[in-house]
């Protein structure tokens, strides 16, 4: 661990993962020391699961409100309409966006990654997941999402651009990926 101080919700949150069984417990020194905050915008969206709704908030704003929502077990979008929008206003299309910590915890639960181990993690969005991964000393090789799309072969069957587009992190987004060529 390191000598930073934890925040009293992340630290709350993560024995709140603990207690749940949705963390392993030999994650939870690596998702105390690797603070969510660090990998989340300054201006970012929270989703309600009960209302469906995103609302903006602005750290440079509201810090108190941010952190709050940084510390809870919500997914995050950090990005719309490919980078295409700005401010505080929700757009169009999600584009990019850090999982809900539960989540997170159970996709490295379930990963059973050990001790010099390599992983790729293709589609990041904010890298916190991958943060995480040496930890427990894996190396993780985590390429940006630009990358990706330009290794892409063409698809234009419904069936594959779901499939591709779950691959290239497209945020659960009902659009075809572009086409190359």
């Amino acid at each position: 661990m390191t000598g930073r101080t934890v925040r009293p919700g992340w630290a709350a949150l993560v024995r709140s993962l603990l207690d749940s069984g949705a963390l392993a417990p030999q994650w939870a020194e690596a998702l105390t020391a690797v603070d969510r905050a660090r990998f989340l915008p300054p201006v970012m969206w929270p989703y309600d699961m009960e209302t469906r709704t995103s609302t903006g908030v602005n750290c440079e704003v509201d810090a108190g409100r941010w952190y709050g929502y940084v510390d809870a077990n919500v997914p995050i979008t950090t990005q719309w309409d490919d980078g295409r929008h700005e401010g505080a206003a929700v757009g169009t299309a999600p584009t990019s966006s850090a999982s809900a910590p539960s989540v997170v915890a159970a996709m490295l639960r379930d990963l059973d990654v050990r001790d010099g181990m390599r992983v790729l993690e293709i589609g990041t969005g904010t890298g916190w997941h991958a943060a995480l991964l040496p930890a427990i000393s894996a190396t993780a090789t985590s390429p940006p999402l630009r990358w990706i799309l330009l290794l892409r072969p063409p698809c234009t069957t419904p069936t594959c651009t779901r499939r591709l587009s779950s691959v290239t992190g497209c945020s659960g987004t009902r659009r075809a990926p572009p086409t190359t060529g």
